[in-house]
């Protein structure tokens, strides 16, 4: 999760800064909290992080409904007497 996450910031970062230069986006100056990194501010920054943290534990939880479905008897096919 760590490595995943540390990958998601830095290509972040990376492709934040470019298309900002490339003027493919603009941010209106009240709109941000003023701390940049580069060119990009540190609110995109949110979005990958909170991916690095939800998705995982999303996986973990669908996983474990999985697990336990499969693991549930299946009811008898003869009806009592």
């Amino acid at each position: 999760m760590l490595a995943g996450g540390l990958c998601l910031l830095v290509f972040t970062a990376i492709f934040d800064n470019v298309m900002i230069a490339l003027g493919l986006f603009v941010y209106r100056a009240g709109t941000l909290s003023g701390l940049m990194l580069g060119r990009a501010p540190l609110e995109d920054f949110a979005y990958p992080v909170a991916a690095a943290v939800l998705l995982p534990v999303l996986w973990r939880w669908l996983r474990r409904s999985e697990i336990e479905a499969e693991s549930e008897p299946e009811p008898d096919s003869e009806e009592p007497t």
